[in-house]
Protein backbone atom coordinates (compact mmCIF):
# COMPACT_ATOMS: atom_id res chain seq x y z
CA UNK A 1 0.00 0.00 0.00
CA UNK A 2 1.24 3.47 -0.93
CA UNK A 3 2.12 5.65 2.10
CA UNK A 4 0.19 8.86 2.71
CA UNK A 5 1.89 12.24 2.73
CA UNK A 6 1.45 12.35 6.51
CA UNK A 7 3.24 9.01 6.85
CA UNK A 8 6.05 10.17 4.55
CA UNK A 9 6.49 13.39 6.56
CA UNK A 10 6.46 11.48 9.86
CA UNK A 11 9.16 9.04 8.75
CA UNK A 12 11.25 11.83 7.19
CA UNK A 13 11.03 14.00 10.30
CA UNK A 14 12.04 11.08 12.51
CA UNK A 15 15.11 10.53 10.31
CA UNK A 16 15.88 14.26 10.45
CA UNK A 17 15.70 14.43 14.25
CA UNK A 18 17.70 11.19 14.57
CA UNK A 19 20.44 12.83 12.50
CA UNK A 20 20.31 16.01 14.60
CA UNK A 21 20.61 13.99 17.82
CA UNK A 22 23.51 11.93 16.41
CA UNK A 23 25.37 15.04 15.28
CA UNK A 24 24.81 17.03 18.48
CA UNK A 25 25.54 14.52 21.27
CA UNK A 26 26.30 17.31 23.75
CA UNK A 27 22.64 18.40 23.69
CA UNK A 28 20.73 16.50 26.38
CA UNK A 29 17.13 17.69 25.89
CA UNK A 30 14.77 17.67 22.94
CA UNK A 31 12.75 20.82 23.48
CA UNK A 32 11.27 22.42 20.36
CA UNK A 33 8.65 25.21 20.39
CA UNK A 34 5.16 24.17 19.20
CA UNK A 35 4.95 27.05 16.71
CA UNK A 36 8.28 26.04 15.21
CA UNK A 37 7.10 22.42 14.99
CA UNK A 38 3.93 23.55 13.22
CA UNK A 39 6.00 25.54 10.71
CA UNK A 40 8.37 22.58 10.24
CA UNK A 41 5.41 20.22 9.66
CA UNK A 42 3.91 22.59 7.08
CA UNK A 43 7.24 23.04 5.29
CA UNK A 44 7.73 19.27 5.15
CA UNK A 45 4.22 18.71 3.75
CA UNK A 46 4.81 21.34 1.10
CA UNK A 47 8.19 19.82 0.24
CA UNK A 48 6.68 16.34 -0.22
CA UNK A 49 3.89 17.72 -2.39
CA UNK A 50 6.27 19.77 -4.53
CA UNK A 51 8.74 16.90 -4.86
CA UNK A 52 5.99 14.53 -5.99
CA UNK A 53 4.61 17.04 -8.50
CA UNK A 54 8.02 17.78 -9.96
CA UNK A 55 9.11 14.16 -10.16
CA UNK A 56 5.97 12.31 -11.17
CA UNK A 57 6.08 10.95 -14.71
CA UNK A 58 2.98 12.79 -15.88
CA UNK A 59 3.40 14.21 -19.38
CA UNK A 60 3.59 17.97 -19.34
CA UNK A 61 3.76 18.36 -15.54
CA UNK A 62 7.48 19.00 -15.47
CA UNK A 63 7.24 21.31 -18.46
CA UNK A 64 4.60 23.38 -16.65
CA UNK A 65 6.81 23.58 -13.57
CA UNK A 66 9.78 24.57 -15.73
CA UNK A 67 7.85 27.35 -17.43
CA UNK A 68 6.58 28.62 -14.06
CA UNK A 69 10.09 28.68 -12.59
CA UNK A 70 11.52 30.39 -15.67
CA UNK A 71 8.75 33.01 -15.59
CA UNK A 72 9.38 33.62 -11.90
CA UNK A 73 13.09 34.04 -12.52
CA UNK A 74 12.49 36.45 -15.40
CA UNK A 75 10.05 38.51 -13.30
CA UNK A 76 12.57 38.70 -10.47
CA UNK A 77 15.24 39.89 -12.92
CA UNK A 78 12.86 42.44 -14.42
CA UNK A 79 11.91 43.73 -10.97
CA UNK A 80 15.55 44.10 -9.97
CA UNK A 81 15.36 41.45 -7.26
CA UNK A 82 18.53 39.56 -6.40
CA UNK A 83 18.99 36.41 -8.48
CA UNK A 84 21.69 33.86 -7.75
CA UNK A 85 23.62 31.45 -9.90
CA UNK A 86 21.72 28.68 -8.12
CA UNK A 87 18.42 30.16 -9.34
CA UNK A 88 19.59 29.85 -12.93
CA UNK A 89 20.99 26.37 -12.35
CA UNK A 90 17.64 25.25 -10.97
CA UNK A 91 15.77 26.45 -14.05
CA UNK A 92 18.37 24.84 -16.34
CA UNK A 93 18.03 21.56 -14.43
CA UNK A 94 14.24 21.69 -14.83
CA UNK A 95 14.66 22.33 -18.56
CA UNK A 96 16.96 19.35 -18.96
CA UNK A 97 14.56 17.06 -17.12
CA UNK A 98 11.62 18.34 -19.16
CA UNK A 99 13.48 17.62 -22.38
CA UNK A 100 14.16 14.04 -21.28
CA UNK A 101 10.43 13.36 -20.90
Amino acid sequence: MKPTDAEIVDVAQCAFWDAVVDMLPEVKTGDFPPDAQFAFDEACRKAVTLWREINKPEPGALLSQTVARAQDLLERCRDGEPVTQRDFETVIDFCRRALRQ
